[in-house]
């Protein structure tokens, strides 16, 4: 095991999320983005908001798809759609 290896991190907070293990899930989601960029660090900042949702965390997942939306990635049209269902 690799505790700093960002892929398997994604992928278990990625395996957890799918399980409903959303604490779980953003915790491993967390390890990758605070380590600073890198190729998984969107996808998990995108899976950790929808993770907050999915346990009725809507303001901190809001502050969370702004900043998606700001930075102009991948998950931005999802960010907004979302971030406007959620008022």
């Amino acid at each position: 095991y690799k505790p700093n290896d960002y892929e398997i991190l994604y992928k278990t907070g990625f395996s957890n999320y799918k399980l409903k293990y959303y604490n779980k899930a953003i915790s491993n989601f967390n390890k990758v983005i605070f380590e600073g960029i890198n190729r998984y660090t969107e996808d998990a900042r995108w899976y950790k908001a929808n993770s907050l949702i999915k346990l009725g965390k809507k303001e901190d997942a809001k502050t969370i798809l702004n900043s998606i939306i700001v930075k102009n990635g991948k998950y931005q049209n999802q960010a907004l759609d979302l971030l406007n269902n959620l008022n």
